[in-house]
């Protein structure tokens, strides 16, 4: 088993999830068990096939492309304006603050 080739599918998990910041340390871990599992069915080793399911049910759930955000999209205003609303969604900004933002002043 080549570690080149449990990265490779590790990442493919990963992102067909939405990326590593989606994931919790034990998503990561059992992502990184799947990983090798799979790499290890591929040159023939079944020991590991029966705890696919687990390891699979342990992960985010898939982000289809169609569903993720392209923040390529969005001004610097707009980013800017995006940030500030998640500051105040998280209680770290005052009303006024974001409102001011948002109405340009």
């Amino acid at each position: 088993m080549t570690g080149d080739a449990v990265e490779r599918v590790l990442d493919s998990i990963l992102q067909e999830r939405g990326g590593a910041s989606m994931f919790s340390t034990h998503a990561l871990a059992a992502a990184s068990a799947l990983a090798h599992a799979l790499v290890l069915m591929a040159e023939g080793d079944l020991s590991r096939a029966p705890a696919l399911g687990a390891l699979t049910a342990l992960l985010p759930p898939v982000v289809k492309p169609e569903d993720r955000f392209d923040f390529s999209l969005l001004s610097d205003r707009e980013v800017a304006l995006l940030e500030c609303l998640l500051s105040r969604a998280c209680g770290e900004l005052p009303r006024a603050e974001v409102e001011a933002l948002a109405s340009g002043v």
